[in-house]
């Protein structure tokens, strides 16, 4: 990925330069992108960016105006953290509050990459959730805390009685994630996994 990654860390393409992409193919777990640079009025560069094992993407065709590479994202959450059950044990005080204040937390994590829905029970009206003994939500430890805390809060013994490492269901087990896995960002198009690597297209 490095000369990629320093293709688009140029000037040229950081002042005005976007990335297209142009075909998508997946082949298994395996993923393969052909992406164009255009940048400065000058001719596409073809690029080929190739992901061995992808988790998750979103891939379209509108234009990005940046490219990145992260090993640290939120898109990364469900993959790194541990998944954790939380669960109450009496309502909330005011279930309009909490939710409230869910939704708040919930957006200074996520951003716009995961709706409020991500992680919670959608069993019942939220509302309704909270104004009960329940389980709330399951998902990444750092969803899961922020939601704890709100709950707490608003005055319900918020616990969570289940935790386990992070893994993947993958031939009828479950099995520990792959080491390394990254993004590879281009706003609003992403994907998550590992074995990234990616080279010029001559064409």
């Amino acid at each position: 990925m490095d000369a990629l990654l320093a293709r688009v860390a140029t000037d040229e393409f950081e002042e005005g330069g976007i990335a297209v992409v142009q075909h998508s193919a997946t082949t298994g777990r395996g993923m393969t992108l052909t992406i164009d640079l255009h940048a400065d009025g000058s001719a596409p560069e073809h690029w080929v960016v190739d992901c061995e094992n992808v988790r998750e993407c979103r891939i379209g065709w509108e234009p990005a105006s940046s490219l990145r590479f992260l090993s640290d994202h939120v898109l990364l959450a469900p993959y790194a953290d541990a998944h954790v059950t939380l669960a109450t044990r009496g309502p909330v005080t005011d279930a309009r509050h909490a939710v409230a204040d869910l939704w708040q937390v919930h957006q200074d994590l996520a951003r716009d990459w995961f709706p409020l829905s991500a992680f919670l029970n959608t069993g019942m009206r939220l509302t309704d959730l909270l104004s009960s003994s329940a389980i709330v939500a399951e998902g990444p430890s750092r969803f899961i805390d922020a939601y704890q805390k709100v709950l707490t809060m608003n005055g319900t013994d918020a616990y969570t009685p289940w935790l386990r490492a992070p893994a993947q269901w993958r031939d009828g087990a479950w099995q520990p994630e792959a080491p390394g896995m990254s993004v590879l960002l281009l706003r609003p198009h992403f994907i998550v996994g590992s074995g990234f690597s990616a080279r010029r297209d001559p064409q």
